[in-house]
């Protein structure tokens, strides 16, 4: 005899921890099949959007340090232009810049990000795609390495007077966490993709393990040697 009842109605739901909890953050990083096996969690509104503005925010730093990079390949120490001379030696114009330049970029990652995504699911065999599903996996896989460029942003701010002084202290154990979440972040969007869509798994691993990876090392490649040639007159 089966004596299961139906749930009341009134009984309170179980909600899974906030994607941005402690928790969340944690089976992000270490557990990304069970985190993205809740599929409802990764489409809470407010947390996307938190989420999607970091990932802007990173995108703002990266492209300051973009512009240190190209003047250093040119054998200059800093940009020598007003705007990021005023930049590098204020932090509250840093941040102003960072995170006012976050918001478009958030609006551009989420529209160009999202669907580049969303095409690598489409190519690795998904059939009827959902392309908001796609752009919200892409998301939470782009804070693999959006939240830690952030947080090291925030610890130079606490470490040094500017952020100029920040680049020039040549923070290996910083660059490398850098380095270590972006590859990193090809497993997190590989176990993402391979949870929430049915792909083939030989066109999976290469469009988001083995190309981004490539990619990844042939600009750290060619970055190294820019920099090599500039030291030795190359």
């Amino acid at each position: 005899m089966n004596t299961d009842l139906p749930a009341s109605p009134d009984a309170p739901m179980t909600l899974s921890p906030s994607p941005l909890s402690a928790n969340g953050l944690f089976q992000l990083l270490f557990q990304p099949r069970k985190f993205f096996l809740d599929t409802p969690r990764l489409a809470r509104r407010f947390e996307l959007m938190v989420a999607v503005y970091l990932i802007g925010i990173a995108g703002a730093i990266d492209k300051v340090d973009q512009r240190l990079l190209e003047a250093a390949l040119k054998g200059d120490a800093l940009p020598n232009d007003d705007f990021m001379a005023t930049l590098l030696n204020s932090w509250p114009s840093y941040w102003g810049v960072v995170l006012g330049g976050g918001i478009l970029a958030a609006a551009i990652a989420w529209l160009i990000g999202g669907w580049f995504y969303g095409t690598r699911v489409s190519w690795s065999g998904a059939k009827d795609m959902d392309p908001t599903l796609a752009r919200r996996v892409w998301a939470w896989q782009s804070l693999v390495t959006a939240l830690p460029l952030t947080l090291l942003a925030v610890a130079h701010t606490l470490l040094y007077s500017n952020y100029a002084a920040a680049w020039r202290a040549d923070d290996f154990v910083g660059g490398l966490l850098v380095m270590v979440a972006i590859v990193w972040s090809c497993t997190v969007s590989y176990v993402g993709a391979t949870t929430v869509f049915t792909l083939k798994r030989g066109r999976a691993v290469f469009w988001f393990l083995i190309a981004p990876i490539t990619f990844y090392l042939v600009i750290a490649f060619g970055a190294g040697l820019m920099a090599y040639n500039n030291a030795t007159g190359g």
